[in-house]
């Protein structure tokens, strides 16, 4: 092999090297958010725990009985009408929703609602823990440790998953421009958390043209478990948070990305969209063949029309039918009309544009 081909082969492979780098540095974790979800779900495990062995002391306490129970309910709800197989049986379940029906209806003007909840309560703990023995510390440390760890261990495996995912989504996006993704997950909140599933975060994703984050970073939000879904995503000519081009197109890709993986290398397809553009920029798109960054596009024409009316007052507008390829726009609203933006760092290429209103003062 010749020498300087040799050489040239070092460098190319060295490039590659510093590219695969780089794009490693490009998608960073919030380590602090991860640490401090871990603490907040392992309060919320022990509190869990504490709460049960409280219900089951004040069970064994208050000497709770199906007797005693069909009594009370008898003289505050009447004859329920699963109470006789309640004190038949002793199950409760059916007669619990009715119980729960008949409190939650009631004013907490009631003369009798104080003693309505506890009767609620009562039966609760009367299920929870009637049949069931009270545990040892040994067995509630047991419990403690063969739930929390394995999830613990499991939620920090699927969020560097995450992260991988990314990380090979940039690099299948041809015109990456070298942004830093962040991942931060948001704070544990026990009121959405099933407790008899998987551990699921809120995960924020920042896009940054620098290498930190800043109140005006880009972001966009999903759920560990459902990453193909983005939500919470920013309109294009957001000039608040998009301060380049740069950055909106990275951000606008890894969408993308994300809710259709291979979307920037699949072929696109054809659409039909109009836009209102200024009167004064009629004849730069009569001659020129392809529209500017951040142009805002939308799927119905009688639309496109209302809003051309709406913007003109002192600027008046055409509107235009465009096709276009649906690789150079990014759909921002899906509805009966769907809204597009141009996201590139310059012009894009349209099949044609054709001049359907004209605006005349």
């Amino acid at each position: 092999m010749d020498r300087s081909y040799q050489k040239l082969a070092g460098v190319r492979s060295s490039l590659s090297r510093a590219l695969s780098e780089a794009q490693e540095k490009q998608v960073l974790l919030d380590k602090a958010s991860l640490e401090a979800y871990t603490e907040a779900y392992r309060d919320y495990i022990q509190d869990l725990i504490d709460t049960a062995e409280l219900e089951k002391a004040r069970f064994a306490q208050s000497r709770i009985t199906k007797e005693t129970l069909a009594a009370d309910i008898l003289s505050i709800f009447g004859k329920l009408p699963e109470l006789s197989n309640f004190v038949l049986s002793g199950k409760a379940t059916a007669l619990y929703k009715q119980v729960s029906d008949a409190y939650l209806g009631m004013d907490y003007t009631d003369p009798n609602y104080l003693k309505a909840r506890t009767i609620w309560r009562d039966l609760s703990t009367y299920i929870a823990h009637a049949s069931e023995p009270m545990k040892t510390p040994k067995q509630v440390q047991a419990e403690i440790d063969g739930t929390l760890e394995p999830r613990m261990k499991a939620l920090t495996r699927s969020t560097y998953t995450l992260i991988g995912v990314i990380k090979r989504l940039i690099r299948s996006i041809p015109n990456w421009m070298g942004s830093t993704v962040f991942v931060r997950l948001a704070k544990f909140d026990s009121d959405v958390h099933d407790f008899e599933k998987p551990l699921s975060p809120r995960l924020t994703i920042f896009v940054s043209a620098k290498p930190h984050i800043s109140p005006s970073s880009p972001s966009f939000s999903l759920w560990a478990n459902e990453p193909t879904k983005p939500e919470d995503v920013l309109d294009a000519g957001d000039s608040e948070f998009f301060h380049d081009l740069e950055t909106a197109s990275d951000y606008f890709s890894l969408v993308a990305e994300l809710t259709s993986p291979g979307a920037s290398k699949k072929p696109g397809r054809l659409l039909t969209l109009y836009t209102a553009r200024p009167i004064e920029d009629r004849e730069l798109y009569t001659r020129r063949k392809e529209l500017p960054p951040n142009i805002f596009l939308a799927s119905d024409l009688s639309h496109v029309r209302g809003l051309a009316m709406d913007l003109n007052t002192k600027r008046g507008r055409d509107v235009w039918k465009v096709k276009i390829d649906s690789k150079h726009v990014f759909k921002t609203l899906e509805g009966p009309t769907s809204y597009y933006q141009v996201v590139s760092t310059k012009p894009v290429p349209v099949k044609s544009m054709v001049l359907v209103d004209t605006w005349e003062a």
